[in-house]
């Protein structure tokens, strides 16, 4: 019972996320979504098995790191670039000759910035009125042995667990701007996984029934004997 209890969680939990950005289905967590254009530079996908890293920032150090498929980012009131939930989207910083370091920053563009563009290697240009251009860092991305091992926490966020591996990070690339994932979500499986869960969860309570049926007539049968 506890079984089908569960399994009908996890289908209920995937057909509520069949439109949201980025759910990957457990179970499935390997498997990309449909890609669909947005028109939104802001707006990225991984076209490859990299996570997005997103946490909140205290002006000098990260929170908790959560991982996404769901690029639908925007800048907050600072210039910084956000998840849908105000989370910072954790980059690196450049050297000198343009090349990600391993230094962790928030990417925050500066003042004056009128558009900003996200190349395919994940670095972050702003770009003022004049067209100016100012690298402000590349996007970090996560990759996992294992994503189904990720714990799911909620809003398409992941959080790392033993289970998925040990975390690769790196400026791995395969962004692509201007793009959404959709949900990795089979619908109609979904929906036959419920009835499935359900028919299962009947199933046991009728064998509860039938064993309470049959114990309950073994004790009459035991008080008939002890008292003949």
């Amino acid at each position: 019972m506890q079984a089908n209890v569960r399994r009908f969680d996890r289908t209920a939990a995937n057909i509520a996320n069949v439109n949201s950005v980025g759910y990957r289905a457990e179970g499935s967590r390997g498997l990309a979504g449909t890609f669909l254009s947005t028109g939104n530079p802001l707006d990225l996908a991984v076209q490859r098995d990299g996570w997005f890293r997103v946490a909140s920032y205290n002006g000098s150090s990260f929170g908790e790191i959560m991982y996404t498929r769901a690029g639908d980012f925007h800048l907050d009131a600072s210039g910084s670039l956000v998840a849908a939930d105000g989370r910072y989207v954790i980059g690196y910083a450049l050297d000198a000759t343009g090349r990600p370091t391993v230094t962790e920053i928030p990417l925050q563009m500066p003042s004056g910035t009128a558009s900003v563009t996200i190349g395919d290697d994940g670095v972050v240009t702003a770009l003022d009125a004049q067209g100016n251009a100012t690298r402000v860092g590349a996007i970090s991305l996560a990759r996992f042995s294992n994503p189904d091992g990720l714990e799911a926490a909620g809003g398409g966020l992941y959080r790392a667990t033993s289970a998925a591996g040990a975390e690769q990070t790196g400026a791995f690339g395969g962004i692509e701007s201007g793009v959404l994932e959709t949900s990795n979500v089979d619908l109609a499986s979904s929906i036959v996984d419920t009835f499935v869960a359900n028919a299962g969860f009947t199933a046991s309570t009728r064998t509860f029934d039938t064993a309470a049926e049959m114990l309950g007539e073994l004790a009459r049968l035991g008080e008939r004997y002890r008292t003949s």
